[in-house]
C-alpha cells in the first residue's frame, strides 16, 4: 500500500507503569497522563516533562483544556480535582464515587464525570456542581464538542446519548455494535467509535447515517481531529493508521508495541500513542526536517585564479579596502 502522509516520531516517554488516562491538549499539543497510583504526568508540546511529581489522591481519569492551562482529575474516592500545571490542588468537590470517566470542554469552563450506574455531573470550572443527569445506559465514555456546544456520552454497548451545552438530551442512537473508544470531531456533527474486530463507525448526529470501517486490524482506540477528517487508529497488536473520513488508510504501521491509548490533537499534524506498559510516543504529520532533507551538494570546481599582484601601501595609510576574504564565514554539514 502506498503510503500517502509521511510520518515520523516526534519524542517518546516512558512512564513505566500501566497508564489509564490520556488526555491531549488540542492547541498546545501537551500530553497528560494519569495512572491508578499516584500519578498525573504533564509533558510539553516538544516531549520536555513538564510536572509529574506524585499526587496526593488516586486518579481514574484525567482530561485537559485546548490551551493546557486546566487540567481536571478524578479520583478514586469519587472527587473531581482540579489542579494547576505544577500539579497543585485548585480545588476538589466530591460527587460520585463510582464515576469512572471525566471529559472537559475545550475551553476549561466546565467538566462532567460520568458513572457505570447511569448518569453523570457537571461541574463549574470553580468546583460547583451544577447538574446531575441519569442517562438511559451506563457511561463508559465521555466526550465534549470542540465548541462546547454538545456532550457525549457512550456505553461499551453501543449506546450513545447526546446532550446539548445545558446537558438537556436531545438524542441517542443505539449501534448494536462494541465501543471500545469515543471521540468526535469540532463542531459535534460526527461521532467516532472504536469497535474492535469490527473496525471503527463514524455516525452522522443529523441524521444517525452509520458508516463502518475496516482499516484491516481490530481498531481499540482513536483520535480525530477537529474538522473530522483525519482519524489516528490503535490496534491492540501493534497496529498504528490514519485514515481518511472515507475509509482510505494514508498511512499504517505495525509496531511491536501492544497500544492501549491513542489520541489526536486539533490540526491534526500529531498524535500519541501510549501502550499498555505505559510508553508514550508522539508522532507527527509534520516535515520532518532533520531527516527529510537531504545535504546540499558540493558546489563545481571552479577555475584556478591567477594569484592577484601585491598593493603597496604609503606609510600612514589606511589598509587596502579590497582585501580578499573567503566566500563563506563558515559551512554547515
Amino acid at each position: 500500500m502506498a503510503q500517502t502522509i509521511n510520518v515520523f516520531k516526534l519524542w517518546d516517554f516512558a512512564h513505566c507503569r500501566v497508564v489509564e488516562s490520556l488526555a491531549m491538549a488540542g492547541d498546545s499539543n501537551e500530553v497528560l497522563l494519569a495512572d491508578r497510583r499516584d500519578s498525573l504526568v504533564l509533558i510539553g508540546a516538544d516531549g520536555a516533562l513538564i510536572n509529574g511529581d506524585p499526587v496526593e489522591f488516586s486518579p481514574v481519569a484525567a482530561d485537559i483544556s485546548a490551551d493546557g492551562q486546566g487540567i481536571f482529575a478524578l479520583t478514586f474516592n469519587g472527587y473531581v480535582v482540579r489542579l494547576d500545571r505544577n500539579g497543585a490542588i485548585l480545588w476538589k468537590t466530591w460527587l460520585d464515587r463510582d464515576a469512572q470517566t471525566i471529559a472537559a470542554k475545550t475551553n476549561g469552563k466546565a467538566v462532567v464525570m460520568a458513572s457505570h450506574k447511569g448518569r453523570f455531573h457537571v461541574v463549574k470550572a470553580s468546583g460547583e456542581k451544577v447538574r446531575e443527569v441519569h442517562t438511559a445506559g451506563p457511561v463508559a465514555f465521555a466526550k465534549y464538542s470542540g465548541d462546547g456546544r454538545t456532550l457525549f456520552m457512550a456505553s461499551s454497548m453501543g449506546w450513545i446519548g447526546v446532550y446539548d451545552k445545558m446537558a438537556n438530551p436531545v438524542g441517542e442512537y443505539d449501534i448494536s455494535n462494541l465501543v471500545m473508544d469515543l471521540d468526535v470531531n469540532f463542531s459535534g456533527s460526527k461521532i467516532f467509535t472504536a469497535a474492535g474486530e469490527a473496525g471503527l463507525n463514524i455516525i452522522d448526529v443529523k441524521d444517525g447515517h452509520l458508516v463502518s470501517m475496516d482499516p484491516g486490524f481490530g481498531v481499540v482506540k482513536l483520535g480525530v481531529n477537529a474538522p473530522g477528517n483525519l482519524i489516528a487508529a490503535a490496534g491492540l497488536n501493534g497496529e498504528l493508521a490514519l485514515i481518511s473520513k472515507e475509509g482510505d488508510v494514508l498511512w499504517s504501521e505495525k509496531t511491536p508495541h501492544p497500544w492501549a491509548l491513542c489520541r489526536m490533537n486539533s490540526k491534526g499534524d500529531r498524535f500519541v500513542a501510549v501502550s499498555n506498559k505505559g510508553l508514550a510516543i508522539c508522532y507527527s504529520t509534520g516535515e520532518n526536517k532533520a531527516q527529510a532533507e537531504e545535504p546540499s551538494p558540493p558546489p563545481p570546481p571552479q577555475e584556478p585564479k591567477p594569484k592577484p599582484e601585491p598593493k603597496t601601501q604609503s606609510s600612514g595609510g589606511n589598509r587596502d579596502n579590497g582585501e580578499a576574504k573567503s566566500d563563506f564565514d563558515f559551512i554547515e554539514i
